[in-house]
């Protein structure tokens, strides 16, 4: 019997990484639940604001999130309305350097957050609407570039959604003056919904490049 739970106890600490789930802690942030994960020696945070869909397990950022955990950083997950200079500032209090990372209808609500001064030590935005004529642009969010911290564009040239036009990734970060870099991304993905999670627009398919992008980013 010793053997055996030995031998289970080998095999489980023998297991990749990303299969060990950190433990979920629900906080608050101002009147907004939000859920943090915390890795053991965790060499960076980021807040994570989700798409359309909200905290929702097929957003793709929440669908990336033990792989996020596994590379050092912890997460908060936080709805659409949270204060992101208040979850910016409690994340400080868990490890810095801090990212703000949105995706999809997440990018506008980022980019807002920071528009009204939250400030991030990095930001990422994944697939987002990113100027005119998208809905609710990041530009439009933003107001001048000034604003920006270092930034990390995330877009997809197969994305097909029409309210986050990919042509409009290119003249937004020639707009963001030397303060965003473009990284294209893969992934096809087979869902109907063009601008849903199993798309090109979610990034279906390459979700190991886009979080080995995002740990490079903000890892600093």
């Amino acid at each position: 019997m010793h053997i055996l739970l030995l031998a289970v106890t080998l095999a489980l600490f023998t297991l990749p990484a990303p299969l060990f789930a950190q433990a979920q802690q629900s906080v608050m942030i101002g009147d907004k639940e939000a859920f943090l994960h915390v890795p053991p020696n965790a060499r960076a945070s980021a807040v994570l604001v989700p798409g359309k869909g909200g905290i929702d397990p097929n957003d793709p950022l929440l669908r990336n999130r033990a792989a996020l955990n596994a590379r050092g950083i912890a997460t908060l997950t936080v709805p659409h309305g949270t204060r992101l200079g208040q979850a910016i500032d409690y994340m400080r209090k868990v490890k810095e350097p801090v990212a703000l990372v949105g995706v999809s209808a997440g990018v506008f609500f980022a980019a807002t957050g920071v528009g009204r001064g939250a400030k991030p030590d990095t930001l990422v935005l994944i697939s987002g609407s990113l100027m005119a004529p998208g809905k609710l642009p990041a530009q439009e969010a933003l107001k001048t570039p000034t604003v920006l911290p270092p930034t990390l564009v995330m877009a997809n040239r197969q994305d097909a959604c029409d309210l986050t036009p990919v042509a409009a990734t290119e003249p937004f970060v020639a707009w963001a003056g030397g303060r965003a870099t473009l990284q294209w991304i893969g992934g096809a993905g087979s869902g109907r919904d063009p601008c849903g999670p199993n798309s090109a627009h979610g990034f279906a398919g390459a979700d190991a490049e886009v979080v080995d992008g995002i740990a490079r980013f903000v890892i600093r």
